[in-house]
């Protein structure tokens, strides 16, 4: 068996794969468990349920990158791996809910627009106010942060099905735009008078956005408070730069690079400065705190780095120039974020030498070899630090 019907074993066969996954991890985890503290029915159910979490939201995600990367199959499965197995993620596991119900949400409303069946829009336009119902339950740091990216990827499904075409359609997303404007306004009003879900305030500013350069090494060093630390590899700022610099000088794929970068753009401002007070309060930024926000950057920005991949074709820059944009950029980060956490040298050269490599090889990208060894590379540095961290939570 070839490595491509490898790929294509496991994603044709990913539900029944995950549900294997599932229960032998949830059996190690109560092994562990059992031999450190003994076993209990409460562990028992934990340990499924974090696993049933956890694999749901490389499903989820890999479906919603099914739709961005035109439908590259390995693209994608690396993509969800990536998102799945980050530090951001598996150290701040509160944020999973919001994750797997925003992108279900995107995937659904594709598929309401896509499918002709009036009794299956209803049933899928069911689906997407229950999920919504069940976003407003998830923690409010997270869900705002995430909240504004989800909405540029509704934008940009709309767009892109041409929604205005399709009456039905139309009709029935009008109906969940005014449950959806009914909730969020219930919940804002519940948030700001509900003191139990103020958020600790820790702003780092803009460095919070590059704690991906600690990925690979967070489970190789005694940090207080790792999860301040966790990150999305998503070689922020390059793909919102990249985004900006291409929508000012091409007219194609506006649909999606401009919500979304324009989401980037504010959510960068907003951790570097701060909103005005009346801005953060109907924003309801109030509510987010600088990881959160940053965790959201840097989503956003892993997923603008995918649809280059499999949708932005030919060559952005010379050979000459990704080297010297990638000389900056390395600067650049370590001028404005050295990793200070960190006693030996060694940890920032292991940092510049891993930031030097993604990002030369996804500047080159237009070479099918390049873009392989780049995608093996973030998939391989991802699941160094993600399985080390499972390993010691």
């Amino acid at each position: 068996m070839n490595k491509k019907s490898k790929s294509e074993f496991i994603v044709e066969n990913r539900f029944k794969i995950s549900i294997i996954l599932v229960i032998v991890f949830s059996l190690i985890g109560i092994l562990r468990n059992y031999l450190k503290e003994g076993i209990t029915i409460l562990n028992v159910i934990n340990n499924f349920w974090w696993n049933i979490k956890f694999f749901a939201l490389i499903l989820i995600t890999y479906e919603l990158l099914f739709l961005l990367t035109n439908k590259v199959k390995k693209t994608s499965l690396i993509g969800a791996l990536t998102i799945a197995f980050s530090s951001g993620v598996l150290l701040n596991f509160t944020c999973i809910e919001t994750l797997i119900i925003g992108e279900f949400i995107v995937v659904l409303l594709e598929k309401l627009i896509g499918n002709k069946n009036t009794k299956a829009k209803i049933l899928i336009a069911g689906l997407i106010i229950l999920s919504m119902i069940l976003y407003s339950f998830t923690s409010p740091n997270f869900s705002v942060a995430f909240g504004y990216v989800f909405l540029a990827l509704i934008i940009w499904i709309l767009f892109k099905n041409k929604i205005l075409k399709d009456k039905l359609s139309l009709k029935i997303l009008i109906v969940i735009t005014i449950i959806c404007a009914i909730l969020v306004t219930i919940i804002s009003i519940n948030i700001e008078n509900d003191s139990s879900k103020q958020v600790e305030v820790y702003k780092n500013g803009i460095a919070s956005t590059f704690n991906y350069l600690y990925n690979i090494l967070l489970p190789f060093n005694n940090l207080p408070s790792k999860e301040l630390y966790g990150g999305i590899i998503s070689l922020y700022p390059l793909p919102m730069l990249l985004a900006l610099y291409y929508l000012f000088n091409k007219d194609d794929n506006t649909e999606f690079l401009l919500p979304l970068t324009i989401v980037c753009v504010l959510e960068t401002v907003f951790i570097t400065s701060g909103f005005p007070e009346i801005i953060e309060r109907l924003t309801l930024f109030s509510k987010v705190d600088s990881l959160a926000c940053a965790l959201a950057i840097n989503f956003s920005n892993l997923l603008i780095l995918f649809y280059f991949l499999e949708n932005i074709k030919g060559k952005l820059f010379k050979f000459k120039n990704t080297i010297r944009i990638t000389i900056v950029l390395i600067c650049m980060l370590i001028f404005v974020e050295r990793p200070i956490a960190f006693s030996s040298l060694k940890f920032l050269y292991l940092i510049v030498a891993e930031l030097c490599l993604l990002v030369f090889l996804f500047l080159n990208y237009d070479d099918k070899k390049y873009k392989k060894v780049f995608l093996f590379f973030l998939l391989v540095t991802t699941l160094i630090g993600g399985i080390s961290i499972l390993f010691t939570i």
